[in-house]
């Protein structure tokens, strides 16, 4: 397979060769993704209408940051366009690479206050330890290209993640937001990349959308 193969799977597609990327984790990914957009709502729905971020339990030690750049767009606003990520930690990371992360992780976090459009901004550490799920909000699919296309992202996305993660999730999809009740996210797609392979394996699972 060479580097620039994908895998095209079904909504139920399985890869017999790639347990991260089954069907039964979606269910799963996004319960917590609709967590962290019900938890960043109501952070919103309680907040000045100022940049506003949130560490659960301390800033000094959080396994969970929100960071909402306009509180009061995420109340109003009735649509809105998500990406969810999901990797798992590999083995014996280099010191280097772990540290390059990291800054690379806080010089994002604090670029999200500078994109127009982007809404929340959550990095959650899941109960293993060993599983970090993001959710990125944005109030189009126009400001996803404008963060993907952002220097720090591009070095996180390419130079980075093979030599940190051993297998990542990319959710894409929609929601619409109302305050008091759980939001549901509507998946349009998955990406997946297992850097355990080389070259490394890539997929796409595709939903059908309803007007």
């Amino acid at each position: 397979m060479s580097a620039d193969t994908q895998t095209v799977l079904g909504p139920n597609d399985a890869a017999s060769q790639h347990a991260f990327a089954h069907p039964d984790h979606i269910a799963a990914d996004s319960a917590v993704l609709e967590f962290l957009l019900a938890d960043a709502m109501s952070i919103a729905s309680t907040s000045a209408d100022e940049p506003t971020t949130v560490h659960i339990p301390t800033t000094e030690s959080w396994h969970r940051r929100t960071q909402l750049p306009e509180p009061a767009r995420l109340v109003e606003v009735e649509k809105v366009t998500i990406v969810g990520f999901f990797g798992r930690l590999g083995d014996n990371i280099d010191p280097n690479v772990a540290r390059a992360v990291q800054e690379v992780s806080e010089e994002l976090a604090e670029s999200v206050f500078s994109v127009p459009g982007l809404l929340v901004y959550s990095s959650h550490q899941l109960a293993d330890e060993r599983n970090f799920a993001n959710l990125v909000v944005v109030d189009s699919d126009a400001v996803v290209e404008c963060w993907r296309s952002r220097n720090l992202h591009i070095a996180a996305a390419t130079d980075l993640a093979p030599a940190y993660y051993e297998h990542v999730r990319i959710y894409n999809g929609t929601a619409e937001p109302k305050p008091g009740k759980r939001p549901r996210i509507d998946l349009t797609a998955i990406k997946y990349w297992d850097y355990r392979c080389d070259p490394t394996w890539r997929a796409m699972r595709r939903f059908e959308t309803t007007a």
